[in-house]
C-alpha cells in the first residue's frame, strides 16, 4: 500500500478527534474508536521521539485537532515516503484495528428505523448504533445477516 493510502487510513481513524474531541468521544460510547486513535497517536510519538518537530505536530494535534489535522496529515505523508518500514508497520496496525461504524438515526414517525444494516459478516472492528425513534413501529440498532467477529473452522 502506498504512503498516501496509509495516511488516509490513519487520518480516518484520527478524524473523530476533530469531530468531538477525545473526551466527548469517550462519552459518546465510542471507546473503541478512541482507543484506536490513542494507539495510533502513541505509535507516532514513539516513532518520532527523536524528531522534535514531528513530535510537536502530534502534540499540537492532540491539543487542537481541527487546527492541526492538515499539518499532521502532511507530516505523516512525508515521513511514510521516507520510511517504508514504518509505512508497513502502520498499515499492519490499521489492518488489525478493523473498521469502526458509528451510526445515529433520529426518526419521527414511520414504520421502521434502522441505524446499521449489513448483508454479510463483520470480521472485526466496532459498531456503535443509536436509534432515537418517536412514533415509529419498529426500531433496530444493528441488523447484520451473518457472523460478527472472526469465524472458526473448528
Amino acid at each position: 500500500m502506498d504512503p498516501v493510502t496509509i495516511t488516509a487510513s490513519v487520518m480516518a481513524i484520527l478524524a473523530p478527534y476533530v469531530k468531538k474531541g477525545a473526551q466527548e468521544l469517550v462519552g459518546a460510547a465510542a471507546e473503541a474508536t478512541y482507543q484506536k486513535a490513542k494507539q495510533l497517536l502513541t505509535t507516532l510519538k514513539q516513532k518520532w521521539s527523536g524528531d522534535s518537530k514531528a513530535t510537536r505536530v502530534v502534540e499540537d494535534f492532540e491539543q487542537k485537532p481541527a487546527v492541526y489535522l492538515t499539518v499532521l496529515e502532511d507530516t505523516l505523508k512525508t515521513k511514510l515516503v521516507e520510511d517504508q518500514d514504518f509505512a508497513a508497520e502502520l498499515q499492519r496496525l490499521v489492518g488489525q484495528m478493523g473498521p469502526t461504524i458509528d451510526a445515529t438515526v433520529v426518526a419521527k414517525g414511520g414504520d421502521k428505523a434502522i441505524a446499521v444494516r449489513g448483508g454479510g459478516a463483520v470480521t472485526g472492528g466496532h459498531i456503535t448504533a443509536t436509534v432515537d425513534a418517536t412514533n415509529v413501529k419498529e426500531s433496530v440498532g444493528v441488523d447484520i445477516t451473518g457472523n460478527i467477529g472472526p469465524t472458526s473452522k473448528d
